[in-house]
């Protein structure tokens, strides 16, 4: 469009509508490969900027991983009211595991800090302590409580974007976009509506959109 109104512009300096149609025919050829060499640069920096863009993510995910990495040994405990001694805090849950089967020696528990009033982050001495924990932890359900105790949940402690990843999943579960969500050592996996379906581990939306699920945001991008 900017060519032809300069074109129009350089042609009306011309008064002979002959040279006119001369100018244009030497000039129309110019113009139009100025304008695929245009064209050219455009896609080559969007490429760019794609090929940039798919770089990022994928550092964003290594570095996420290896955050993850050093978390393959601590969980989250909630509910159960820890001390400001992380003596006692082992102690209490020793005696919680201990009602749900596990056995756990005092020396596999190496930290247990209080995080807020009901929050504690457990780290264990290696991956098949926490593991032992894990296998067992459904057996929570089944405890005997006070009706004015809180419900204890043990959770991965997961980096900030995987809690935030797998938080979006639990909603998506409740609006019953996907059958199920859990994490494991750290990954979160899903179960579609599909018949049949598999878990499958997902690290964004992108793979939750591969696998057939479509999210709100998905729906608001494609308008």
């Amino acid at each position: 469009m900017e060519n032809s109104k300069l074109e129009e512009q350089i042609l009306k300096i011309f008064v002979s509508p002959e040279m006119a149609k001369i100018f244009q025919g030497i000039m129309k050829p110019l113009f139009d490969e100025q304008a695929k060499l245009h064209s050219m640069e455009i896609s080559s920096l969007q490429k760019t900027v794609s090929e940039q863009k798919s770089t990022i993510r994928d550092l964003d995910e290594r570095i996420d991983q290896l955050e993850q990495n050093v978390k393959l040994n601590t969980f989250t405990v909630r509910g159960l009211k820890p001390t400001k001694s992380e003596e006692e805090n082992k102690q209490i849950l020793l005696k919680l595991l201990n009602k749900i089967d596990v056995e756990m020696h005092s020396s596999e528990i190496t930290n247990a800090y209080p995080i807020g009033n009901d929050l504690l982050l457990v780290k264990t001495s290696s991956r098949a302590a926490k593991q032992k924990v894990f296998c067992n932890k459904s057996k929570l359900k089944g405890l005997k409580r006070d009706p004015n105790d809180p419900i204890v949940y043990f959770n991965e402690d997961l980096t900030k974007r995987r809690a935030l990843l797998f938080k979006r999943m639990r909603d998506l579960k409740k609006a019953g976009k996907i059958k199920g969500t859990f994490t494991r050592n750290g990954e979160i996996v899903v179960i579609t509506n599909t018949k049949d379906a598999k878990p499958k581990e997902i690290k964004n939306l992108e793979d939750l959109a591969r696998l057939g699920v479509t999210t709100n945001s998905d729906q608001q991008d494609n308008k």
